[in-house]
């Protein structure tokens, strides 16, 4: 672990954000990340304990778009992951749902969606997709659906630098419309 960064504590972070990954600055390699990003999700699995090796490797890659845009598993921040996904990530929105409806979770997640809090973050979300946009628009190249390893090991500065990432904030771009 990066030992510049109190990962363990994120008693020192505004509310919205759950782990030190979602600074746009931070200087912690990307596989750090990921740990932190499992660390911190309350209810996650870890893809290198499932039984499914095509859902494992579905939710990793997912997950890492999460730790490389810097959001977190509520609601609206997974509505604004996906779209920043569709928009940004070198795939198209056509595999990336068939990737998502293959894994073994799709079901029981698709049948918690299905409630009446998901109307209004659908809601939500939808009325976040131009600045969604706006932020994938302004990258300088797409992100690989499939990072290579050694992605795995470079700072998420360094790559979000490379790539013209803005960390997505939903909340605080929602509080902002």
């Amino acid at each position: 672990m990066n030992a510049a960064l109190p990962i363990e504590s994120p008693t020192d972070l505004p509310e919205h954000i759950r782990g030190h990954y979602q600074l746009q600055d931070s200087t912690m390699i990307l596989e750090e990340g990921l740990a932190e990003y499992y660390r911190v999700n309350a209810g996650l699995d870890d893809p290198k304990e499932m039984d499914n090796p095509e859902s494992a490797l579905w939710y990793r890659l997912h997950d890492t778009t999460h730790v490389i845009f810097g959001t977190h598993t509520g609601d609206l921040n997974e509505g604004c992951n996906d779209l920043y996904t569709i928009f940004g990530v070198q795939q198209t929105m056509r595999e990336y749902l068939s990737g998502f409806s293959k894994t073994e979770a799709s079901t029981d997640i698709l049948r918690y969606y299905l409630k009446w809090d998901f109307f209004v973050t659908l809601g939500m979300t939808v009325l976040l997709t131009l600045p969604m946009r706006r932020l994938a628009k302004a990258m300088h190249k797409k992100w690989p659906w499939h990072p290579t390893e050694e992605m795995y090991q470079t700072p998420l500065a360094e790559l979000r630098a490379e790539y013209g990432i803005q960390v997505a904030h939903p909340h605080t771009m929602w509080a902002a419309r």
